[in-house]
């Protein structure tokens, strides 16, 4: 029995695994797909004579990119801290 629910947790844990991965990758892909057009609407304003618009909605779009990186990686170091916390912690003693 024991090795059932085993099996069954290693299980459920591949799946979410790899749900997370394909959810990675398709966040990657829908961030570069919208940055890429972005910064191709800037370069259409820019080629139609108005470079400081352009500017902006380039800064604007990259900015936004730079920002979800590093919330993204502090949100990551929080969950990997926080869960080195409980694996390492003691256990608690019940009397």
């Amino acid at each position: 029995m024991a090795e059932k629910q085993s099996d069954h947790r290693m299980a459920l844990e591949n799946k979410i695994v790899n749900s997370n991965l394909v959810k990675s990758y398709l966040g990657m892909i829908a961030g570069s797909s919208i940055a890429i057009f972005g910064l191709y609407i800037a370069k259409e304003i820019a080629i139609n004579g108005n470079p400081a618009t352009a500017g902006i909605i380039a800064a604007l779009d990259l900015g936004g990119l730079v920002l979800v990186a590093v919330t993204n990686t502090k949100s990551q170091k929080k969950e990997r801290e926080k869960r080195q916390e409980t694996s390492s912690a003691p256990p608690s003693a019940k009397g």
